[in-house]
């Protein structure tokens, strides 16, 4: 760490990793002071938290917190005490992208991501709290926040304590030293609406996301984005589908050949994986029903197909939907990776077909 903001980013990252296993109040008013360029109350309160709770703390958390009380007063001797560990476990809690009583009375209806960028959103899927962080969101200068979830933290097991809370992930195009002070301004506007201890989960990769965040970002609602939020679609697969004879595709059934058949196949098989399936099907078209044909899930952003789409295409040349194969082609080739907003509302359209289509059995 050489930077003032090579340490802010480091402790940012830090804090990043100890939410959910330190107390909540801790983590946002260690977020808190670090905004107001106090890192010795946070290495101090971050210690003293970890002692009290008998938590270990990873050797790379560690070097960053000794940094920073070398340089204040030399003391390390409270953090010697903290126990080292390898990388922190999975605090015991789970995610729903809903509130407390909605789970209660559709708990078996509720998909477990959400996508509430629609043009005409469900109402009373919002709150004070959600339009108090999207106020502040939207008065963000210059490179601002990409996207905003929120999800509720649930404990792992049946216990009335801690109760619920809502948790916010907020994606930014912003530089990462600028995290803190993001995360600073949208605590104080959930703080105004209500929320003491307000946790504000800021990042610019969520790649790079501990596993605490990753989790409450597959089971979140996308409240806002500043992407286009084009409407995703579901790739038909095969032509008929009957409860007797099975799925099949029509005589007709168009073919690609050529310059188009390489294109949509590197493409399709270009796109980002969106769900792993272990199931199999049986090749319909070919003589060898020993193949199995997998059934994972890919996206661009705009369109939902399966590894059996491409499948078809290279063995039998069969077109994959028409209007999709329309899509590819009027495309290039790195439009087939779609960033964490795309899969979310991807994931959201795939759950919501589903939910459909049982509906109607």
């Amino acid at each position: 760490m050489n930077t003032d903001t090579d340490l802010a980013e480091a402790l940012h990252l830090l804090l990043l990793r100890l939410a959910g296993r330190v107390p909540d109040e801790l983590v946002s008013r260690a977020r808190s002071w670090l905004a107001a360029d106090r890192p010795v109350d946070v290495a101090r309160g971050v210690v003293f938290a970890l002692l009290q709770s008998r938590i270990g703390l990873p050797g790379a958390d560690a070097v960053v917190l000794a940094h920073v009380l070398l340089a204040a007063d030399g003391n390390t001797d409270a953090l010697a005490e903290v126990e080292r560990t390898a990388d922190a476990d999975l605090p015991p809690f789970r995610f729903a992208p809903v509130d407390p009583d909605t789970l209660r009375l559709h708990d078996d209806q509720i998909a477990y991501n959400l996508d509430l960028t629609a043009s005409d959103p469900d109402a009373s899927s919002w709150d004070e709290h959600d339009s108090a962080v999207l106020h502040a969101v939207a008065a963000q200068p210059g490179p601002g926040v990409y996207a905003l979830w929120r999800a509720w933290r649930y404990p792992a097991t049946e216990t009335p304590w801690p109760p619920p809370r809502r948790v916010y992930l907020v994606q930014s195009h912003g530089p990462a030293h600028t995290l803190p002070e993001l995360t600073e301004r949208l605590q104080q506007a959930l703080a105004a609406a209500g929320d003491p201890d307000p946790q504000v989960e800021t990042f610019t990769d969520p790649d790079d996301l501990p596993a605490y965040q990753r989790a409450a970002l597959g089971y979140a609602a996308l409240l806002w984005t500043a992407a286009q939020t084009p409407e995703v679609r579901i790739a038909a697969l095969f032509d008929t589908v009957d409860a007797a004879g099975g799925p099949g595709f029509s005589p007709d059934h168009p073919l690609l050949e050529g310059t188009d058949l390489d294109r949509v196949s590197a493409y399709l098989t270009a796109g980002t994986a969106l769900l792993a399936s272990t199931v199999v099907m049986d090749d319909i078209v070919g003589s060898d029903r020993s193949v199995e044909v997998p059934m994972n899930f890919r996206t661009d952003g705009h369109w939902v197909w399966t590894d059996a789409t491409t499948y078809y295409l290279t063995r039998h040349h069969l077109a994959p939907d028409p209007e999709l194969v329309e899509h590819v082609l009027a495309r290039q080739a790195a439009d087939a990776q779609a960033d964490a907003v795309a899969l979310h509302r991807a994931m959201a359209a795939l759950q919501a077909t589903a939910f459909h289509d049982d509906a109607d059995r």
